[in-house]
């Protein structure tokens, strides 16, 4: 895994004049840019640094090192007045040498740098170099920055209840099933037991009643532990989220009972099909997510609660969408296997 540089402090102490400090930082909205000539820089500087972190870093695997940065500050002055949007237009008026130091908060490894750079002024207000931001907040810097530890949880919501998750092989990408808190499963039926030991009668649980709830409706999502993002994979790319396996049976029934009427908002269809645009996406079940060794491919089986279709799909990582990649359909029962 690979780490950022946690903090580097350039020191506010810097041994040259106030008017060089200034200088040190252009102006924005500038008409011409005038390109800040390199510093030198020298170390890192032997011994133990002034202003050594009180932070056990050899613990988390970094060191703390000092260099001296050097070179010509500019300072600068408005040309015109200073307007209240902040884009002004300056130009230089002197220059000064300057002569600094840095302290820097490093893996110990360098090939676990991954090019992260978190910087800090020290403040000299005390008398001293200080580091507040560093001091308040370094069991965060370190938690963000350390691989081995655990990162700050990915908020989906409080109205949903989490389900089962699966992690891609390099740590990247997480796909999450979730359901709706307090979703109603429907009451549970009692049966009654008439020959038991106690010689009283009694009751066990029994299964839902067919028809009275349908199962859960459950959500995918796909989290980018990299990025701490989180995004809904929606169901509509998969062919027949939308169909009705039952609307003939109705049609049917409904003509049976002597209870159809004509639609004519929907002249010259077939009141067996509707509109499948104005229609709902039916209820799924997430019940497979795997994987390929490499983590670049994830496949998902989703299953219609009604139990009519089975979708195999993949994962698109970067448009974060579902591709379906089969249907099985079957206006019956479609079989687990």
């Amino acid at each position: 895994m690979r780490c950022r540089v946690i903090a580097a402090v350039v020191a506010g102490a810097a041994m040259c004049a106030a008017g060089a400090l200034v200088a040190m930082a252009p102006a924005a909205g500038s008409a011409s840019r005038q390109r800040v000539p390199d510093p030198t820089v020298n170390g890192p500087v032997p011994g133990q640094p002034a202003s050594l972190s009180a932070v056990n870093l050899d613990a988390h695997g970094y060191i703390e090192q000092e260099f001296f940065v050097e070179g010509t500050a500019r300072a600068y002055e408005p040309v015109g007045q200073l307007t209240e949007d902040g884009r002004w237009t300056v130009q230089t008026t002197t220059t000064a040498p300057y002569r600094t130091r840095v302290l820097v908060r490093r893996p110990k490894d360098p090939s676990k740098f991954n090019g992260v750079v978190e910087t800090e002024w020290l403040n000299v207000s005390g008398g001293l170099d200080a580091a507040p931001d560093w001091g308040l907040g370094n069991a965060e810097l370190l938690r963000s920055a350390d691989p081995t530890r655990s990162p700050l949880p990915i908020y989906l919501g409080d109205d949903v209840a989490l389900g089962r998750t699966a992690l891609s092989p390099a740590g990247r990408w997480l796909l999450v099933v979730t359901t709706a808190k307090g979703y109603d499963q429907g009451r549970v039926g009692k049966l009654p037991v008439y020959v038991t030991e106690s010689g009283y009668e009694e009751a066990e649980d029994e299964r839902t009643r067919v028809g009275r709830n349908d199962p859960a409706p459950e959500t995918l999502w796909l989290v980018d532990l990299e990025a701490r993002t989180r995004e809904k994979l929606a169901c509509t790319p998969l062919p027949g989220i939308k169909d009705d396996p039952l609307a003939s049976v109705r049609a049917e029934n409904e003509r049976a009972r002597g209870m159809a009427r004509p639609d004519t908002s929907h002249a010259g269809t077939d009141p067996a099909k509707p509109d499948t645009a104005a229609a709902k996406e039916r209820s799924v079940e997430v019940s497979a997510i795997a994987f390929n060794p490499q983590g670049t491919e994830a496949l998902v089986r989703l299953t219609a609660n009604d139990n009519k279709d089975r979708w195999l799909a993949t994962v698109d990582f970067e448009k974060h969408v579902l591709r379906p990649e089969h249907r099985l359909t079957d206006s019956a029962w479609v079989n687990w296997e």
